[in-house]
């Protein structure tokens, strides 16, 4: 979201259901958002890969590396379909209670709560990333350090 993003340009259920429904839509989703990029280079012999489905594959005879369309994306360690997870994250800038949101994407407590903690950080580090402000007239905004991590919470 850019610093112009309102929560009122949150697409409607429908929509979103439209756009990334189901697995093979969240995955055309990404690519056409650039998030999933669909060329790469080789992280070992710099080569050029060709992409099959979500996997890239290293050309190079003496090398053939394989890499994923995840890799070096939020999603890298998600273990969850695509699709569940940009629904969680649909529902988690909407403002959808996490207990909610475990019942209407029908996910464990643990994939909820590393979902939750994923979300957060990219949350965090995109606040980190951009300039801008928190709060303003009349408004506060209050960061509290965790000891035990050195980070601010949220």
């Amino acid at each position: 979201m850019d610093s112009t993003t309102r929560f009122s340009d949150i697409p409607s259920m429908f929509e979103a259901f439209n756009m990334f429904g189901t697995p093979e839509l969240a995955e055309k989703f990404l690519f056409d958002n650039e998030i999933f990029t669909s060329s790469k280079n080789c992280p070992k012999c710099g080569n050029s890969m060709s992409l099959n489905g979500q996997s890239f594959r290293c050309g190079k005879k003496t090398c053939r590396a394989k890499v994923t369309v995840r890799d070096g994306t939020f999603f890298s360690k998600m273990k969850a379909p695509l699709n569940v997870v940009l629904f969680y994250l649909y529902y988690f800038i909407s403002g959808t209670r996490q207990n909610q949101i475990e019942m209407y994407l029908k996910i464990s407590s643990a994939t909820n709560a590393a979902l939750h903690k994923y979300s957060r950080q990219l949350i965090a580090d995109a606040v980190n990333e951009c300039d801008v402000k928190i709060g303003g007239p009349g408004i506060s905004c209050t960061v509290h350090a965790d000891v035990r991590y050195s980070r601010p919470l949220f």
